[in-house]
C-alpha cells in the first residue's frame, strides 16, 4: 500500500524465486549461441493462501509481477517484467448457488414518510449490473417527490506500519489513510406534474425500478477487502427530495445499504477483459440440487444387482474392501470411476 503524501516509494517482496542455467562454457569464455528462437519454461507455484490483486481508482494497493532476468557475462542484462493478477475462488461459487432473499430496508420518518429500498443480494461480482427498486408513499398530501440519486461510495482506508525513518521524521508508529470515491451516481427527475394533483386525493405512491451498472475497468473500481492493512468497503446510497406543489423542498431522506463486490472469473476472461452482464442472469444460470424426490441413483451403485435385502450389493463389497489400500484394483473396477486426484497448490 502507498499514500501519495507520506508513502512515496512502493515496498516491493519477492514471493517466488528461482534460477535455471540457460547454457555455460566450462573456460568461462564468452560464446556466441545460435541464431533462433529459445523457450524456456518456468513453474511457479502459488500458496494456496495468497492476497488478492487489489487495484482502483489512482492506486495499486496489492499487485503481482512476473520478472524475468536474463544474466549474460561481460554485458547488460536483460530484464522483462509483466503484471499478472491473482484472485482467490468466492466461497459463493465453491458451495451451490442458493437462491437468496432480496435485500429491503424499510423505514418511516418522523414527518410521516415512508419508503422502501431493495436490491438483489449484498454480494454483487465486479463489473456487474444490478436492479434497484424504491418505493415511496408519503402521508402529507403536501408532499410531492421531486428527484432521487442513486450513487455507489467506495471508501478506503489504509494501515500500515511506518519505516525508521518514517517513525524519525513524523514520530508516528502507523501511516493511516482514508479515501472516498463515488464510482457510480445518477440522478433521475421526477418533478413533472401527475396525473392525479388534487389535493384531497388519497396520498401518492412512487415507485422506482432502476438498473446500477458497476464500473468495468480495473482502474475505475476495486472489490471489497477486509485486511489488516487495507479496508475496502461500498455503499449503496438513495436519496429522494419532496417538494410543495409550488417547488420548494420540505423533505430529503437518505437511506444507505452496504454491500460486497467480489472478483469472480464468470465475468473475468483470460486476457483480463472484463465481460459486462447483469445479476440476475448469473443467478438464472446456477445448477442447484435437484428437489426432493428428483435425485438420481449414483452411477457407480445402479451397475450392481440387489441383494435379498433390496441393497446394491456394491454398499457390502465395500464395507469388505474398507480395511484394503487405496490402489487396489478391486475398488477402482467400475466403469467411469477413477481414482481422485488431490491439488494443494495452483501453478501458473
Amino acid at each position: 500500500p502507498r499514500d501519495d503524501y507520506l508513502i512515496r516509494n512502493d515496498r516491493e517482496v519477492i514471493t517466488f524465486e528461482r534460477d535455471q542455467a540457460l547454457a555455460s562454457s566450462k573456460t568461462l569464455q564468452s560464446f556466441q549461441m545460435p541464431a533462433g528462437n529459445y523457450e524456456f519454461s518456468f513453474g511457479i507455484p502459488l500458496p494456496c493462501e495468497m492476497m488478492d490483486t487489489v487495484t482502483g481508482i489512482r492506486n495499486s494497493y496489492h499487485s503481482y509481477n512476473v520478472q524475468i532476468l536474463l544474466s549474460r557475462r561481460f554485458k547488460s542484462d536483460f530484464i522483462v517484467s509483466k503484471p499478472v493478477r491473482i484472485y482467490n475462488s468466492p466461497i459463493l461459487e465453491i458451495n451451490h448457488p442458493q437462491p437468496f432473499p432480496r435485500t429491503v430496508v424499510q423505514c418511516q420518518t418522523d414527518d410521516g414518510m415512508q419508503y422502501c429500498v431493495s436490491i438483489p443480494d449484498t454480494n454483487i461480482p465486479f463489473g456487474c449490473s444490478f436492479p434497484v427498486e424504491c418505493w415511496f408513499a408519503p402521508l402529507r398530501k403536501d408532499l410531492r417527490l421531486s428527484s432521487v440519486t442513486i450513487s455507489v461510495s467506495e471508501k478506503h482506508r489504509l494501515k500500515i506500519a511506518a519505516t525508521a525513518a518514517e517513525t524519525a521524521m513524523h514520530n508516528i508508529l502507523n501511516v493511516t489513510s482514508t479515501r472516498n470515491h463515488n464510482i457510480f451516481t445518477e440522478t433521475y427527475d421526477l418533478s413533472e406534474p401527475t396525473a392525479s394533483s388534487d389535493t384531497n386525493s388519497a396520498p401518492l405512491e412512487w415507485n422506482l425500478n432502476k438498473t446500477i451498472q458497476l464500473p468495468c475497468e480495473f482502474n475505475t473500481c476495486s472489490q471489497t477487502v477486509s485486511t489488516k492493512s487495507i479496508k475496502i468497503a461500498h455503499t449503496l446510497i438513495v436519496t429522494a427530495e419532496f417538494q410543495s406543489p409550488g417547488g420548494k423542498i420540505l423533505s430529503k431522506i437518505e437511506e444507505n445499504i452496504p454491500f460486497s463486490i467480489y472478483m469472480t472469473s464468470a465475468l473475468i476472461g483470460e486476457d483480463g477483459v472484463v465481460h459486462r452482464q447483469d445479476f440476475r442472469s448469473l443467478q438464472n444460470h446456477g445448477n442447484p440440487p435437484p428437489s426432493y424426490g428428483h435425485h438420481n441413483s449414483d452411477r457407480m451403485l445402479m451397475d450392481f444387482p440387489p441383494d435379498y435385502s433390496g441393497v446394491p450389493s456394491v454398499l457390502n463389497s465395500i464395507q469388505i474392501r474398507c480395511g484394503q489400500a487405496l490402489n487396489s484394483s478391486t475398488f477402482f473396477d467400475a466403469p467411469d470411476c477413477d481414482p481422485p486426484l488431490y491439488d494443494t497448490c495452483c501453478t501458473i
